[in-house]
């Protein structure tokens, strides 16, 4: 009798686990599945040949919050929120188990496709076509900025392809030879072990941002750091890397060019649950947005986009004055979350202005716009 009840008993738990297994398996295929649709919601064709000249800015770690904490804080509106395009963008990768990350959403950026977390244009070991690639192979220049290593995940994902985003001596190796006309952030004692290969490519390679020559046709430019608004020889801001970085552009591909301008420490500061700095970085990643408006505004085949890869700190901003604000209140978890963070754009041909963009779309559609606005 014992052990007919004993039997009866473990098939019953077995039973259960197998249900239980069954039900996670298909709960979990279920959500990859709708993230997947997500990226084959919307066709951007009809942005085709709508700019010859896209800037596209990512505020690593940029949400809702972010943006009204920081406009409290100055008393005043950012002024990228003043672009008549906006709405929403979700940012989930393929691990369903997970917070998102930079690597899947720099690589969603970079190729239009949901990867798993920590691949950088890769998927399952196979490399995936980057928008990089397709502009090199049609004479479109590219440039790459970053507040971060640029190693890091942003950069990376439109300048290598790596299955791990700590793969950084890979990554470095495929920057060299990957068409990318232009390299300006951070990482400078990382890179110097790597000079040669770069030189090899026919890369000028600078430490000091007074001495780049804008007309060299291929720069890299590798810094201590970057701060987030005081510059010294060899820590600039961002704001002034990225009047390099136009300047460079506009000098050798005054016919077209796509640039990619990151703040990485709109992140790193909300890892750190230093509010205030995150506050600094993202009023100057505001005024590089801002004076880049300025000088390329009568250009109406320029585009300006700016997002966000993810949103970082669970950030939860009620409305408090500035004399109010703290880290400690504002910033809820120390890593990544889900929420939707946010888009503007900025169209140089202003009857684009009244076009059909989706209130919510998904960070594979940043792929497609861009990519869209420079095809013919």
């Amino acid at each position: 009798m014992k052990k007919i009840l004993k039997s009866v008993v473990l098939k019953a738990i077995l039973t259960l686990i197998i249900s239980v297994s069954l039900v996670f398996g298909i709960t979990v295929g279920g959500i990859r599945l709708h993230r997947l649709n997500l990226s084959n919601r919307y066709n951007f064709d009809y942005l085709k040949g709508g700019a010859n000249k896209v800037i596209l800015f990512v505020g690593d770690g940029m949400g809702k919050d972010h943006i009204e904490v920081t406009e409290a804080y100055y008393e005043k509106e950012l002024f990228f929120k003043s672009f008549k395009k906006h709405g929403s963008v979700s940012t989930a990768s393929l691990d369903v188990l997970k917070s998102t990350d930079s690597a899947s959403t720099a690589t969603a950026f970079a190729t239009g496709k949901k990867v798993h977390n920590k691949e950088i244009s890769t998927l399952n070991y196979q490399s995936l076509p980057t928008i990089t690639e397709y502009l090199k192979e049609n004479g479109i220049g590219v440039g790459l900025v970053s507040t971060d290593n640029l190693y890091s995940q942003t950069i990376a994902a439109y300048s290598s392809h790596t299955t791990n985003e700590e793969n950084i001596d890979d990554i470095i190796s495929k920057q060299s030879s990957s068409g990318v006309d232009l390299f300006l952030g951070s990482g400078k004692d990382k890179y110097a072990s790597q000079k040669f290969i770069f030189n090899e490519q026919g890369y000028h390679y600078y430490t000091n941002y007074r001495e780049i020559d804008v007309n060299a046709k291929k720069v890299i430019g590798v810094f201590d750091e970057l701060s987030d608004e005081k510059t010294n020889t060899t820590i600039p801001s961002l704001d002034v890397l990225t009047k390099i970085a136009v300047n460079f552009m506009e000098t050798n591909f005054p016919n077209g060019y796509f640039l990619v301008i990151e703040c990485g420490h709109i992140d790193k500061m909300s890892h750190n649950a230093n509010i205030f700095k995150m506050m600094e970085y993202l009023a100057n990643f505001d005024k590089a947005i801002n004076e880049t408006y300025e000088t390329l505004k009568e250009d109406e085949n320029c585009t300006i986009i700016v997002t966000s890869n993810h949103e970082t700190g669970g950030l939860n901003y009620n409305g408090e004055a500035k004399d109010d604000i703290n880290s400690m209140a504002l910033i809820t978890y120390d890593g990544h979350t889900l929420v939707d963070v946010p888009y503007y754009i900025h169209f140089g041909k202003n009857d684009m202005n009244n076009y059909f963009l989706p209130d919510i779309i998904d960070n594979t559609d940043i792929y497609k716009i861009c990519k869209a606005l420079l095809s013919d």
